[in-house]
């Protein structure tokens, strides 16, 4: 009976020892994963970023000559701006978007 118990308590260590094992082994896995994810949405952001800023320097450019913004491009520009500043935009664009907040609207 005695002996009968110990097998079995070995087998059940066994089987402790396996899943912790399997356990690890997700585990790694799940983390490698997490970390593709974090880069992929790191270069999502930055490929954002870079759109948003050029759409900025894009309106700022066509109203620099008249120093002038439609209705349209100003809504346009604050969209832009908000979702810059969500991204982590930079003090460069901070600059030309508050030039801009002092031209004139035309319609």
């Amino acid at each position: 009976m005695q002996e009968v118990a110990l097998k079995t308590e070995e087998i059940m260590e066994r089987i402790l020892e396996r899943i912790e094992e399997e356990t690890s082994e997700i585990k790694v896995i799940v983390c490698n994963q997490d970390n593709l994810v974090q880069r992929m949405l790191g270069v999502d952001r930055k490929a954002l970023r870079i759109i948003l800023h050029r759409e900025i320097e894009r309106i700022y450019e066509s109203g620099l000559p008249t120093k002038t913004l439609t209705s349209k491009q100003r809504r346009h520009l604050y969209t832009l701006y908000e979702r810059y500043g969500e991204v982590e935009g930079n003090g460069y664009i901070t600059n030309i978007v508050e030039e801009m907040r002092t031209w004139k609207t035309v319609d």
